[in-house]
């Protein structure tokens, strides 16, 4: 990591306030949301007798809350307040730790069904199945033959809410997990989800048969009755998207502030639907039939689900399938990123050419460009191409 990097200040103060020094970091996590942009390095901190540690530090913009214990806050040049924490410390995740520490994940595991509790069986396996700091994490636990996942929120009651969201949407016929349960500290207990995910047989998939059941699942979905907001919209953040993007690729700055002008002008003269959406929709979250890739029998990750704009779910769909395709290619999967290219196209088809609401068609490509915004600062995608991207979507 380049010490020129802001951020290396912020991990280098971190590492004082252990009394250790930072050897070195590198980037392994970038992720954008309506809350910001999160970043985590794994670093390596030394200590004056020349013992070393790792160590996986985060660093989040436009932190909320007021101060908190392990929490580091400053201001950068521009003005934009930090956090900086060490994992599992998540500030926004207090359960974490207990289900990422064996003999506290089996206290949780065993309050869902003693039968985790047992003494006779295989010692408790812990993998991190997904981890997005500050929002939720996945611990998959495996026991013998048994196999359960750990969904660890925030605390304040989203628990009990995404538990009951599970239950109501297994009873309208929704292939999500069932539930084991849930503690108020903040984690649901999971069953394993048959099939596997999307983007993993993408190269096996008929495009438009896959679209077609997407399609079909998110009708269903937006048949459930919802008294909560989904997830903000990615396009509520499109000046700080831009303004970053911007401060990746100066030399993009102009055609930034013109996608910039042109989502906002799109959304602003436009008026959403408001149905029930998945809210964080993406080829991870679908699970298809192994033998036909095609066919959706399941669908993960539904707490950012509720009252929304189906053009969101499109738009986030859409663009990552594009970063699907960018990183195969850099990986040199070609077969997959050529498919994930077909699908990415036969879906703008679908929303530009097919549907009958033009105003809801503009969402889609305004919502799909400030993504792609994201994926830039993320590292899926790289920022020219990026622009390229949203530029053609907004001439169309």
């Amino acid at each position: 990591m380049p010490t020129a990097d802001p951020e290396y200040e912020l991990l280098h103060a971190v590492a004082e306030l252990s009394r250790l020094h930072l050897l070195d970091a590198v980037r392994v996590h970038g992720e954008a949301g309506p809350d910001g942009f999160v970043t985590g390095y794994r670093v390596r901190l030394g200590d004056e007798t020349g013992q070393q540690i790792e160590r996986h530090v985060y660093v989040t913009t436009s932190p909320r809350g007021g101060e908190r214990q392990g929490v580091l806050r400053l201001r950068d040049e521009s003005g934009d307040e930090r956090a900086v924490w060490v994992y599992p410390n998540d500030p926004r995740l207090p359960a974490l730790v207990e289900a990422v520490v064996p003999p506290r994940a089996r206290q949780l595991l065993a309050g869902f069904d003693p039968a985790w509790a047992d003494d006779d069986v295989d010692p408790l396996d812990l993998t991190i199945a997904a981890y997005r700091p500050g929002k939720r994490a996945v611990v998959r636990a495996v026991r013998g033959s048994r196999r359960a996942y750990l969904k660890v929120v925030r605390p304040g009651g989203r628990a009990e809410r995404i538990h009951d969201r599970h239950r109501a949407w297994l009873a309208a016929g929704i292939p999500v997990p069932p539930v084991l349960g849930f503690v108020e500290r903040g984690v649901i207990g999971l069953a394993e989800q048959p099939g596997l995910p999307a983007v993993e047989v993408l190269d096996r998939a008929d495009p438009a048969s896959l679209l077609g059941d997407v399609d079909a699942l998110r009708r269903r979905i937006g048949s459930v009755p919802s008294e909560v907001e989904a997830r903000a919209s990615l396009s509520t953040r499109v000046d700080w998207y831009a303004r970053r993007a911007a401060e990746l690729a100066p030399e993009l700055d102009r055609r930034i502030r013109g996608i910039r002008r042109s989502v906002s002008a799109r959304l602003g003269a436009s008026t959403p639907d408001r149905v029930t959406i998945h809210g964080d929709l993406h080829l991870g979250q679908l699970f298809v039939d192994p033998a036909a890739p095609e066919r959706v029998v399941g669908l993960i990750d539904i707490d950012t689900a509720g009252l929304g704009d189906p053009a969101d779910d499109e738009a986030a769909l859409w663009a990552h399938l594009v970063a699907t395709a960018a990183h195969a290619r850099a990986s040199g999967a070609a077969a997959t990123a050529a498919r994930a290219d077909l699908v990415a196209d036969a879906a703008q088809a679908r929303w530009a050419g097919e549907h009958d609401d033009a105003d809801r068609a503009r969402r889609i490509g305004a919502i799909a460009a400030t993504h792609l915004l994201g994926h830039a600062l993320t590292g899926s995608v790289a920022p020219h191409d990026a622009v390229e991207g949203a530029e053609l979507l907004l001439a169309r």
